[in-house]
């Protein structure tokens, strides 16, 4: 742990957060026939960086959001990272034909 209780790995997770949604960003602008994927990943990461950023901050005694459960949002944050996989497996599955997908 380093300073005001922030852990190794919220840091990392919180800047390997801001490369794959700068990297999702820029496939959606390259590859428009990824859209079925990329947007809810987008949308999953920008979650996660929201998270990171305000659970950072609270750590380091700046209380953005009175009365915050970060273990009730990290359990919404897992379940919304469930859905998103599914959301991309399936839009995969039904329309790889339409989308031309490969």
């Amino acid at each position: 742990m380093t300073t005001a209780g922030i852990t190794f790995f919220q840091v990392i997770s919180f800047v390997t957060t801001m490369i794959s949604l700068a990297m999702v960003i820029v496939s959606i602008r390259k590859d428009p026939s990824i859209h079925y994927a990329s947007i809810p990943m987008a949308v999953l990461l920008l979650h996660q960086f929201i998270f990171y950023a305000i659970l950072l901050l609270d750590k380091s005694g700046i209380d953005l959001i009175q009365s915050i459960r970060f273990t009730n949002w990290s359990s919404i944050l897992r379940w919304h990272t469930s859905v998103t996989i599914f959301t991309i497996i399936m839009a995969k599955i039904f329309y790889s034909k339409t989308m031309k997908l490969r």
